[in-house]
């Protein structure tokens, strides 16, 4: 099994850092939403990864999760990651939040998975990783 879509990645700094411009551009039409990361996700059999590139700076992100790092998935808004930081307040589509702990140190990451339009494909990812979890 192997999935794979295109993805928008955000640590949970990155948005409780971001500054007045990221917030006027994911609330612009034919603007992408709020994200750090623009590149691509995939899930195999034992780990999820994504592979991007940073929009400010131009670096490459690669990250690999694995299973058994993960704590908590979570589908919806929180203190961070609220409605107001998208375009339609929240009523076409949702962050998916991943906790994971690597190397001892608790990361918080959201996605925004094969987004088009104004929606994405958040909420079949997040069947598909509860699943994958087991």
């Amino acid at each position: 099994m192997v999935k794979d879509a295109p993805a928008f990645l955000s640590f949970r700094e990155d948005i409780r850092n971001r500054n007045f411009g990221d917030w006027l551009e994911a609330h612009t039409s034919l603007m992408q939403p709020l994200h750090r990361y623009k590149g691509y996700i995939t899930l195999d059999k034992e780990k999820l990864n994504f592979f991007g590139q940073d929009k400010e700076t131009g670096s490459e992100l690669r990250l690999s999760i694995y299973r058994y790092e993960i704590q908590q998935l979570y589908h919806g808004f929180d203190g961070d990651f609220t409605p107001w930081e998208t375009r339609n307040l929240g009523l076409a589509w949702k962050p998916l939040r991943i906790v994971f702990v690597k190397d001892n140190c608790e990361y918080q990451i959201y996605l925004i998975i094969n987004y088009s339009l104004g929606r994405c494909d958040n909420v079949f990812w997040m069947e598909m990783l509860k699943d994958w979890l087991g």
